[in-house]
């Protein structure tokens, strides 16, 4: 008895060494006193970050037999990069120690590690995953903040709100915001709305992601005061969001954030104004198109300038002679269906090449409103496109050639199909 206490102090002191080759010698010395009592100190060695160290302690465990790792423990004797995703597929509880180790001892793997800990969601291991939240890898990190939310463990919404607000976050903050969806806790909706009143405005961005988050009348609420923020980006955001969410108590704060100089404000209000459905927004909407305020109406949305009708499409026509790259518009003209909008959409469809991807898109986009308008005019155009266009184009043609439903296409559409299928066939 004294001889295994003797051995199992010394291989623990040597196990703590910074030299790999002092931690293969405590796994060996371990080894000789059997599996009772040192098998689950040994599965943490599956985790090193040194492949010999690894090595060893897989070699004593399959002499133990120990179950449930084989396919780690064959990984790692085979030098293979796997043993990680292997540890996490393994049912035996033990695995949880060489994952915990491997998050603690190598950065080469601490981002695998923790995502194949998470899916595990052991209670237990909640302690280390909040550890890694200040990681200086932002996939460690994320992959960290949906484990824990995944979990619902106790003080979970806290640390991920506390890690969120440090300054490693800054420039990965929006994608890391989006573990706030799993977590809707009052403390931490509490933490967001103070942060709204911080005076580093970096703070009060990433409060704004957070709130954006949630749609309950205390974050929607926090938002609508967000828009008086002395700070451009944050009004934008705080209005980005406030359109997505589609409330219309933020329709007058939204029109009197019109006021404000900045091109990038006002245009997401537009936006956000666009994706209201009330006659008020709707309204605003109009006001913008009528005083010539045309930057700020290239990203709103779609249905939203129609909803304003037929009286909005000269303003909408006028666009063109400022940009030539409107595709909401061109959206907008078709659910319209004004026959005034036919000529422009004419030109947009037959422009030469050569095409970017943006320019298919863009003519496809002209093809499928001047379908929805069903004007005769369309018809040579769009058959044109449809025979010896691109093949973006021509199925776009081809499209509103159905929705016209014109003689002259009849017996046509399924050869063109064809030709179309074939040419994607081909790649063009």
């Amino acid at each position: 008895m004294l001889k295994w206490f003797f051995i199992w102090s010394n291989s623990r002191k040597l196990s703590r060494s910074e030299k790999p080759i002092d931690r293969v010698k405590a796994i060996k010395r371990l080894g000789q006193l059997g599996s009772k009592g040192t098998e689950e100190y040994l599965v943490g060695f599956l985790g090193d970050e040194d492949v010999q160290v690894r090595q060893a302690a897989a070699h004593v465990l399959r002499k133990f037999g120990t179950k449930g790792l084989d396919w780690a423990l064959d990984a790692i004797l085979r030098n293979r990069d796997d043993y990680i995703f292997e540890l996490g597929r393994s049912e035996n509880h033990l695995a949880e120690v060489a994952l915990i180790r491997a998050i603690r001892r190598d950065p080469s793997v601490r981002s695998s590690a923790v995502t194949q800990l998470g899916q595990k969601r052991f209670l237990s291991s909640a302690d280390v995953l909040i550890e890694v939240l200040g990681d200086d890898s932002f996939f460690v990190r994320s992959s960290a903040a949906n484990s824990l939310a995944a979990m619902k463990a106790p003080g979970v919404a806290l640390a991920i709100t506390k890690a969120f607000y440090n300054e490693k976050v800054s420039h990965d903050a929006y994608e890391f915001s989006k573990v706030f969806k799993e977590i809707h806790c009052n403390k931490t909706i509490d933490i967001h709305i103070e942060a709204l009143s911080d005076k580093d405005a970096s703070i009060r961005e990433r409060a704004v992601m957070a709130l954006s988050q949630w749609c309950d009348d205390r974050a929607i609420n926090a938002l609508i005061q967000a828009l008086e923020d002395a700070n451009s980006t944050i009004v934008s955001l705080a209005a980005c969001t406030l359109g997505k969410i589609g409330t219309r108590f933020a329709v007058q704060p939204l029109i009197k954030a019109l006021s404000i100089k900045s091109i990038n404000v006002r245009s997401s209000v537009a936006k956000a104004l666009s994706q209201i459905n009330c006659s008020e927004a709707t309204e605003a909407l109009y006001e913008c198109i009528k005083n010539g305020d045309t930057c700020i109406i290239r990203n709103a949305e779609p249905e939203g300038l129609a909803r304003i009708g037929k009286r909005a499409v000269p303003f909408l026509l006028n666009i063109f002679t400022h940009f030539d790259h409107c595709p909401n518009v061109v959206v907008a003209l078709g659910y319209l269906k004004d026959p005034r909008a036919v000529e422009r959409l004419i030109e947009i469809l037959t422009r030469p090449g050569p095409y970017s991807q943006d320019d298919l898109a863009y003519q496809r986009a002209a093809a499928i409103a001047l379908g929805r308008i069903g004007d005769p005019r369309a018809v040579e155009p769009l058959i044109r496109e449809a025979k010896d266009g691109m093949s973006v184009i021509a199925s776009g043609a081809l499209e509103a050639l159905k929705m016209i439903n014109d003689p002259r296409t009849s017996g046509m559409l399924n050869y063109w199909q064809r030709m179309i299928e074939g040419q994607r066939g081909f790649g063009l």
